[in-house]
């Protein structure tokens, strides 16, 4: 129920997404609220520990071992082959992203509640506008429905982007395309009406 989802809301106006975030909390355009609701896990260190739901909890242990999995055998690697790209010494961006330093880093569930064909309509079939994100790098993993849309340059169209199963994706996010000084461009995408 709605109201228990909201006991676990994070503090978003202290800009900390570790916990729920309803729906509505982004115009995506004026006067159109999102229809997107999610929930992040932060790293599992002291600093971060909160309440989370039953049903987190009990899954506890897999989760933990999957997102320091991820950040440790996947993150590292990618990190390393960046810095190398960039030729830096090959751990100079993975020892800035340890597990235990204060980097954010967290697992988001996301859920996109599904609209009248009308209600897409007034939003242009959007159900988040174009963006880039925050941090270093964002993995994306495979979904069952394809809305995820890519521009590979400012001048360029929409593109599908399918993530076949047992692969993901990964966007260059703003942090990165700062440290390279935009020799790695931040990925720009958005998530519209899926394709019948």
């Amino acid at each position: 129920p709605e109201d228990v989802r909201k006991s676990y809301r994070a503090p978003l106006e202290e800009g900390i997404y570790n916990g729920y975030r309803p729906l509505g909390s982004i115009q995506v355009l004026p006067g159109l609220w999102d229809n997107i609701e999610f929930y992040n896990i932060m790293k599992f260190l002291p600093q971060y520990e909160r309440e989370h739901p039953e049903v987190f909890r009990r899954h506890w242990d897999e989760i933990e071992r999957f997102h320091r999995h991820v950040h440790e055998h996947v993150g590292y690697k990618l990190l390393q082959l960046l810095a190398i790209i960039l030729e830096l010494p090959a751990d100079q961006i993975s020892n800035g992203h340890l597990y235990e330093s204060n980097c954010d880093s967290g697992l988001r569930y996301m859920m996109y509640r599904a609209r009248s064909a009308e209600v897409n309509e007034q939003f242009k079939d959007l159900y988040s506008r174009g963006h880039t994100d925050n941090g270093t790098i964002t993995f994306l993993f495979q979904q069952p429905v394809a809305a995820l849309q890519v521009k590979k340059h400012e001048d360029s169209p929409w593109e599908w982007i399918r993530i076949p199963e047992g692969t993901l994706s990964v966007n260059i996010a703003d942090m990165l395309s700062i440290l390279s000084n935009g020799y790695l461009k931040s990925g720009v995408h958005r998530v519209t009406v899926p394709p019948k």
